[in-house]
């Protein structure tokens, strides 16, 4: 992947009640990541004046649709985790730039991310949600 300048960002591990997560196919055409295509978590930078919370909480409604009504600490690093009540999703509210770079959703398992044939990330995911998220919540 192309190193970036970076910046704060909240990423989300969005869990169906299957015990499935949520990731967005990006693809880029133009700019400094031309070329390059992975699956990741949705999230994105946190803005002047925002929590890393609110950050990600903005980031799940923009876009998932999804409304947080309380996101506790990050599981790891910078991610929160959200238990979603079904697999619906709506792109009303994303960006002109999410459009042109996110072409795809999937709900994933833990098994098709450990033999995904794609890139994926961040690269321990599957380990970070075997680690995050209780059995309980399935």
């Amino acid at each position: 992947m192309v190193d970036v300048k970076a910046r704060p960002s909240s990423r989300l591990l969005v869990l169906d009640p299957q015990g499935s997560v949520l990731l967005f196919r990006f693809s880029y055409r133009h700019g400094p990541l031309a070329g390059q295509s992975y699956w990741a978590t949705p999230g994105g930078a946190v803005e002047q004046g925002e929590t890393f919370q609110e950050a990600a909480a903005r980031e799940l409604f923009e876009e998932t649709g999804i409304i947080a009504t309380a996101l506790g600490e990050p599981v790891a690093e910078l991610f929160f985790l959200v238990q979603a009540k079904d697999n619906s999703v709506s792109r009303a509210g994303w960006t002109a730039a999410e459009r042109e770079t996110m072409f795809d959703h999937r709900w994933w398992t833990m098994e098709e991310i450990s033999g995904a044939g794609e890139i994926v990330y961040p690269e321990n995911l599957a380990t970070m949600i075997a680690e995050a998220a209780p059995k309980r919540l399935w």
